[in-house]
């Protein structure tokens, strides 16, 4: 179903609704990716997060040290090794943190030595997404749960020649492929920028 600015993939009893607009303004549960480490500091050199990045807008808003009480208080699962960065603990991206009854707080990219974000490899995006999949089914598949297209800021993806389209047709064919879904009638909602160059009319389906 394409309406102006939104297009609604249907499959069975549930859906995927792709949009234009500002995550901020969804009434919803938002998912907010930070890195592994859960980086709260903003700022213009790694490994802090830049203010005009999704992340940054969120924590303008709100007090990195809630945050961090947030991480502590949901007890999230460590991943297998640190930090490459100044050996810090990391955690199992795509683990959600809930914050207040709006946002879901989620380590996604990996920290390099020097602090840059990447993904390593395809099953390592794969993997974090299935993960996520699950716990907002588990946990949050009662209200509509919006997402960005995840690697499509500064993260270095596996692929340099990615683009947000190609980012996009992954995120949708995971959630199609995977059994941890939203029920009807809530449904997930994955928000685009317009600056980024996706057409709703080149999503494969």
């Amino acid at each position: 179903i394409f309406l102006r600015g939104r297009k609604t993939i249907k499959n069975g009893n549930d859906s995927i609704c792709i949009e234009y607009g500002d995550l901020f303004k969804k009434k919803g549960k938002k998912v907010i990716a930070f890195d592994e480490c859960f980086t709260t500091e903003i700022g213009e050199t790694a490994p802090c997060i830049k203010s005009n990045s999704v992340c940054g807008q969120f924590l303008q808003k709100y007090s990195a040290d809630d945050v961090q009480q947030k991480i502590e208080n949901a007890h999230l699962r460590q991943a297998t090794g640190r930090s490459h960065f100044q050996n810090k603990i990391s955690y199992e991206i795509g683990q959600i943190v809930p914050y207040n009854e709006e946002f879901l707080l989620t380590p996604f990219a990996k920290l390099d030595e020097s602090g840059l974000g990447y993904m390593p490899t395809k099953e390592d995006y794969l993997n974090f997404l299935a993960l996520l999949w699950k716990e907002i089914d588990e946990n949050y598949g009662t209200s509509n749960v919006y997402v960005t297209i995840f690697g499509s800021g500064r993260t270095r993806m596996f692929d340099g020649l990615l683009t947000p389209q190609d980012l996009l047709d992954m995120m949708i064919c995971s959630y199609r492929l995977s059994d941890h879904k939203i029920k009807s009638p809530y449904r997930l909602c994955i928000v685009c920028r317009r600056k980024d160059g996706v057409s709703l009319n080149k999503i494969s389906t």
